[in-house]
């Protein structure tokens, strides 16, 4: 394993759990919302089954770490509506409309879902699929 891909591992390991601390924590200052509470702990195990994953080199953890930093990506608040995941790491760049709504986007997350898209494409990545396909005897 290159070690990009174990700086990844760990940065997708550790800020699952900085998540959960931080949900927990969130959760302890509003009465523990329920929906909140679920939401946050999913985008949690996401998290680290594909930081998990990394480690053990398999494919599927590439489409769950890019899951897991696209639904960090985006921010969206109106004075109706707000949507937005942060789990720990962010540094998020908003743009607003005269007090009615602001969307913004997580440089960190979009930082690493490129970093993912990288690491997965490169020569040798062991999140490529093979473009051999065995024919139908089996070799």
């Amino acid at each position: 394993m290159a070690a990009q891909d174990k700086v990844i591992a760990s940065i997708l390991v550790l800020h699952s759990m900085l998540g959960a601390v931080w949900t927990y924590w969130m959760a302890s200052r509003f009465g523990f919302p329920v929906l909140f509470l679920i939401f946050n702990i999913a985008l949690v195990l996401v998290g680290l089954a594909a930081g998990i994953g990394w480690f053990r080199e398999r494919r599927w953890a590439a489409w769950l770490g890019s899951l897991f930093f696209a639904m960090q990506l985006i921010h969206i608040a109106t004075t109706n509506f707000h949507f937005s995941f942060t789990l720990g790491f962010s540094m998020i760049v908003a743009m607003g409309w005269f007090g009615v709504a602001r969307v913004g986007i997580n440089l960190f997350a979009l930082v690493m879902l490129f970093w993912l898209g990288v690491r997965v494409a490169v020569s040798g990545s062991p999140f490529k699929r093979s473009s051999a396909l065995p024919d139908a005897s089996g070799s």
